[in-house]
């Protein structure tokens, strides 16, 4: 089940992506480390209604922001499409006991759906 995150999950999202930071780094990816994401990034993304987590069995074990705001530092980048009315994900995780099984896809297929809803 994916549904809008609340901020009483801030923390299991942070353990979640630490263990994927951690993973990450493992694997010689340093996209991620113990300053980012950040509780703030999270909490800016709860504040602006756009964090989702997935639970298995009530159990959190991932999470994704989609938002209709594009950073900044993807302003100077010559996209294909032009900026209007576009989602852009950030901070897609799932917890590394649980990769593998399609839970990144699932959350991927919520935000295209949420996407398609949403013109």
């Amino acid at each position: 089940m994916i549904r809008k995150a609340k901020p009483s999950e801030i923390d299991k999202i942070i353990t979640i992506t630490k263990a994927c930071a951690a993973k990450m780094i493992s694997e010689n990816i340093y996209q991620w480390n113990e300053a980012y994401p950040s509780k703030e990034a999270f909490r800016k993304d709860l504040d602006r209604d756009e964090l989702y987590v997935l639970l298995s069995e009530a159990i959190i074990i991932g999470t994704i922001t989609i938002s209709s705001e594009k950073d900044k530092e993807y302003n100077a980048i010559d996209w294909l499409t032009e900026d209007s009315n576009q989602y852009y994900i950030h901070r897609l995780a799932v917890h590394p006991d649980f990769q593998h099984q399609g839970y990144a896809k699932k959350l991927m297929d919520f935000a295209e759906a949420l996407a398609k809803k949403n013109n």
